[in-house]
């Protein structure tokens, strides 16, 4: 089953993911922290919710000194970490092979729409009939069912 937490930006979709989590006391995935400089965003960590680990997944584009190939791909206005990035794959994969469930995927989106992000993980979660807590704006929603083709899902509410 796909469960989505649906709404707009900066809504409280992360925090009700985060919540979830704490409450069903299972499973493991990653959330999305922003991290602000002033009413600037910085970037985002990606954080473990297990483990509690932390680790810079995006950064901002006015935050980078010089472009460099530290960076796997770019989305919006930010670049995202190839080591980052690499890891959570392998993450995922391994959770999937060990039959962990729930996964918590946060703002699944236009990098998901595209192939990259959580693309590969999310698909073969799905393949494994592995239960799914995502985040998704509201805007896209229809957008991710269709791409993944996601039939068996329910809104969960914020």
């Amino acid at each position: 089953m796909v469960n989505i937490i649906t709404g707009k930006m900066n809504s409280g979709k992360t925090t009700k993911l985060l919540d979830l989590y704490n409450d069903l006391k299972k499973g493991n995935g990653i959330i999305s922290r922003k991290e602000m400089i002033g009413p600037s965003v910085f970037g985002f960590f990606a954080y473990v919710l297990e483990t509690k680990e932390e680790f810079p997944y995006m950064i901002h584009q006015k935050q980078l000194k010089e472009e460099n190939d530290s960076f796997i791909y770019q989305i919006g206005p930010y670049f995202i970490y190839k080591e980052a990035q690499l890891f959570i794959e392998q993450f995922f994969i391994k959770l999937i092979n060990n039959k962990i469930s729930p996964l918590y995927f946060d703002e699944v989106g236009k990098l998901e729409l595209s192939n990259r992000g959580f693309y590969s993980s999310i698909k073969y979660a799905l393949q494994e009939n592995i239960d799914i807590y995502m985040t998704v704006r509201e805007d896209l929603v229809d957008s991710i069912l269709k791409h993944f083709n996601i039939l068996d899902y329910q809104i969960v509410s914020r």
